[in-house]
């Protein structure tokens, strides 16, 4: 007999009715009614009588039979009762989520642990948008790379967010009086900064020296070209020189190739033109590219004392020569992986300060090619060998880092997606390592170090792409997003920040490049709510976007005007840019600390000074409620940070409850 049958209507079991107990009953009169239990028909006296004790013993028997029928019957009753507290639990999550769409709700978690009180009205700036839609009879030139003062370069984009009201928000930022700290005497003797880096002819409209477009025939041309390899080649001692520049100043950078088999590659290359034989497509360009990108890192003098021409014609001459052995390679259908090599070291020296949507464009031809030919699945999964899928694994993470690149630049979101690819960081081994298939033992600072580090940043920088919509949607706050990024700063301290040694240049440019990199994510979060038309931006968020961007700005300027550093500054310029931004963002700087009047070349020397830092104006825009002008303007206490969110003592991570990814 089942539960069902123990615990539904009443049971006849020798002349007798038994159940479960009906529930008590309490009237208004607070009597206590005991159950009621049916009599035996009359029939059944005879049976009733004691008849030696059977009548008694039969009793007993239904009386103990009944005892496991009510505790069956009760477990059943509270099993039923949790099922209801769970479903009404399950309605209640599912409620907090009622009119979310299926797009925003698709795997996707939201944070739900509290918010701080001054985060909790909080809103951005309604004048950054995601998307934009353009007049027909817009200015493709003016959208495209906005115009120049100094050397900012200013368009609608600022972070990949569209910001058409930028000229008119930095015009009420300026005019307010409050930002002008200077004394009168300051005031009559020095007027608004000069520019000088506009040379009097030039427009502020045209592009600036470091711009690189592509062919506007790169993609629509005949690939079977008539142009011929010896119309672009150098002699031997020229391309010696080129290739040696670019293990110099790009190799340990903005690394695309392993050495040692580019080399062999490179005496193959010679080998078959010295006999006449026309060398592969893929390898013709790769070598171009290779070239191509160390004419570019070099200074315009040295370009003329060492060949005698400009280096625009000479930077003209191997990008004309890259392309043209790309084409022939068809780069795009292309399966070898030697020309999509090529490929992105051609895009590496144009996607730096300047990028237009035709190198957007470029980024996402070759993201869509890198996936057709399996790059965003680890070269593990496919038994390649250690350098073959050591070099997929930086062809991909240069992928991703010129797709960010392009984004910020001309908006409006990454193409690749974090849960689309599963290929591993390149190992921090040096090429000769690899080579031999040694492995290091012990952390030290090799070949690749530098590009990792660019690398794990730029990944942790698509990660805040992401969490900026749900900051929008109230998914996540701006505390949670911020212990994310402190996160990933104390995890690449401990990692590469202990292998440096800041009299080594390149390991003193991998610092500064991770201190740009890691703090302009500040930036990145917090500029769109700097500008709240209703609540003012608590302090403590507004002193990490000034002393975040007064940061990165230095280590920029340093790495582009350092002696020491000079040989990588060509492509620091993208490190500019990203300060650029940040001073967009801000919208309000001391004049009496930035400067635009020194000359370019001029070697920047960081103040370090924090007094520079307090004296800096109080933040206001167009109906923010300004704070008081003698508020304290101090540096971040990372201390005090910690006291609100104390790290584990095991993980060293911030103690952030529910945050989520």
């Amino acid at each position: 007999m089942g539960l069902d049958s123990c615990s539904s209507g009443p049971i006849k079991r020798n002349g007798h009715i038994t159940g479960k107990a009906s529930a008590i009953k309490h009237d208004s009169n607070s009597q206590e009614q005991k159950p009621r239990i049916a009599k035996s028909p009359p029939s059944s006296t005879a049976t009733e009588q004691p008849q030696n004790g059977a009548t008694t013993s039969t009793a007993a028997a239904s009386s103990t039979a009944a005892t496991p029928r009510l505790k069956l019957t009760e477990i059943k009753e509270k099993m039923g009762s949790l099922e209801r507290v769970l479903e009404q639990d399950v309605a209640k999550k599912g409620s907090r989520r009622k009119g979310a769409s299926a797009a925003d709700t698709d795997g996707e978690e939201i944070d739900f642990a509290p918010e701080p009180e001054d985060e909790k009205y909080l809103e951005p700036s309604a004048l950054t948008v995601q998307d934009a839609v353009y007049d027909e009879d817009a200015d493709d030139d003016l959208a495209d790379l906005g115009f120049q003062m100094g050397k900012m370069r200013l368009t609608d984009r600022v972070g990949g967010f569209f910001r058409p009201k930028m000229a008119e928000e930095l015009t009420v930022t300026l005019n307010d009086a409050r930002n002008d700290h200077r004394s009168p005497t300051e005031k009559a003797y020095s007027p608004d900064p000069q520019l000088p880096y506009i040379s009097g002819g030039a427009s502020f409209l045209a592009p600036g020296p470091t711009y690189i477009p592509p062919s506007s025939n790169f993609f629509l041309s005949n690939n079977s070209s008539s142009a011929s390899l010896i119309d672009f080649l150098p002699s031997k001692i020229v391309a010696d020189r080129l290739l040696n520049q670019y293990w110099q100043a790009v190799h340990p950078i903005a690394r695309a190739v392993h050495r040692h088999t580019l080399e062999r590659r490179y005496g193959l290359f010679w080998n078959d033109v010295t006999m006449g034989i026309e060398p592969p497509n893929s390898l013709q360009a790769v070598v171009f590219a290779a070239m191509f990108s160390g004419v570019v890192s070099m200074s315009e003098e040295t370009i003329l004392m060492e060949f005698g021409v400009s280096k625009k014609n000479l930077v003209e001459n191997f990008q004309m020569g890259t392309e043209t052995a790309l084409g022939r390679a068809n780069f795009i259908r292309t399966t070898k992986l030697e020309t999509l090599q090529a490929f992105v070291m051609y895009m590496i020296p144009l996607c730096r300060g300047e990028v237009s949507r035709a190198h957007s464009a470029l980024v996402g031809t070759a993201v869509r090619i890198a996936e057709c030919m399996g790059l965003h699945r680890d070269g593990i999964e496919y038994g390649l060998g250690p350098i073959e899928t050591h070099i997929r694994r930086i062809l991909w993470y240069q992928l991703c880092m010129l797709d960010i690149r392009t984004c910020e630049a001309q908006g409006p979101r990454p193409v690749i997606r974090a849960e689309d690819f599963d290929t591993q960081f390149p190992s921090n081994v040096d090429d000769a390592d690899l080579e031999e298939g040694r492995s290091s033992t012990e952390p030290s600072w090799t070949d690749m170090t530098l590009t990792l580090i660019r690398m794990e940043c730029n990944e942790i920088i698509r990660v805040v792409w992401v969490d900026r919509p749900r900051l929008e949607k109230k998914k996540i706050s701006l505390t949670a997003v911020l212990g994310k990024v402190e996160n990933f700063r104390r995890m690449m301290k401990e990692k590469y920040m202990s292998l440096v040694d800041d009299k080594v240049p390149v390991q003193h440019a991998g610092r500064l490049i991770f201190e740009i990199q890691s703090l302009r994510m500040h930036a990145m979060i917090l500029h769109r709510y700097h500008n709240s038309v209703a609540y003012s931006i608590p302090d403590r968020l507004r002193q990490i976007i000034i002393t975040s961007g007064v940061t990165v700005m230095e280590s920029a300027i340093e790495l582009e005007t350092s002696p020491v550093l000079s040989t990588w500054s060509w492509f620091q310029s993208t490190g500019t840019k990203l300060g650029e931004d940040l001073s967009k963002s801000t919208a309000a700087f001391d004049r009496q600390e930035v400067s635009y009047s020194q000359p370019a070349n001029t070697p920047y020397i960081p103040a370090n000074n924090p007094s520079a830092i307090n004296r800096m104006p109080p933040l206001a825009g167009p109906g923010i409620i300004a704070p008081p002008s003698d508020a304290p303007m101090v540096d971040i206490d990372w201390y005090e940070w910690d006291k609100l969110f104390p790290p584990d003592i095991n993980t060293g991570e911030l103690n952030l409850p529910n945050v989520t990814g």
